[in-house]
């Protein structure tokens, strides 16, 4: 099978790619931007990959295929074929290799909210690293998304979006590792990270 660079994510909208918007939504949107009233995360010019964890391991999903296997794992991450030759798939497998350590710190607990008690919950992730789309980044990156993440549904055959209600629990998890990602990532070429949230300037 080929590995394509798009991801499960899908397009990132711009504000000018929602039609659905209404003209109050777009004005209010703008009126906080230009307030300093917003906060969110930048938009990362990366490879992107749902990570997650079940039976003992490290999971990676790209398409709807992957999130009915419950994810690959390592062996079956490298045994796929990338369609932008072996310098991309080398950057896939270095991220998961420091997702995996990662994990390794999380707490039985942590791993269920962050996974589900059935390890179907997958991260939304950002791969920044070497042959990035548009920009270079100065050091090799697995951002982790605040939103975005997916569960699979095999009574229905369908892939969610985690709810709001449950985004803030996953977010503090992180938060909380950060120490413990950082120190199991010690010597290793990669950083495991989540999203940082950034709060745009007021235009003067």
């Amino acid at each position: 099978m080929l590995l394509k660079e798009g991801g499960a994510a899908g397009h990132l909208q711009h504000l000018y790619d929602n039609r659905d918007l209404t003209y109050n939504e777009l004005e209010s949107i703008l009126t906080k931007a230009s307030q300093g009233n917003l906060i969110g995360t930048e938009k990362t010019d990366g490879f992107n990959i749902y990570l997650g964890y079940n039976d003992g391991r490290a999971k990676a999903v790209r398409n709807k295929t992957d999130f009915r296997n419950n994810g690959m794992d390592a062996r079956d991450l490298m045994n796929r074929e990338f369609k932008g030759g072996e310098g991309i798939k080398k950057i896939y497998n270095d991220a998961f290799a420091a997702f995996e350590r990662a994990v390794q710190t999380l707490s039985e607990q942590e791993k269920q909210i962050l996974f589900g008690k059935d390890g179907r919950t997958f991260l939304n992730t950002e791969i920044m690293a070497g042959l990035t789309n548009v920009i270079n980044y100065d050091r090799n990156a697995l951002s982790i998304h605040r939103s975005g993440h997916k569960r699979y549904k095999p009574e229905t055959d369908e892939i969610e979006v985690v709810p709001p209600e449950e985004l803030s629990r996953i977010s503090q998890v992180l938060d909380n590792a950060t120490d413990r990602f950082e120190q199991a990532l010690s010597g290793v070429n990669f950083r495991v990270q989540q999203t940082a949230l950034q709060k745009l300037q007021a235009i003067s």
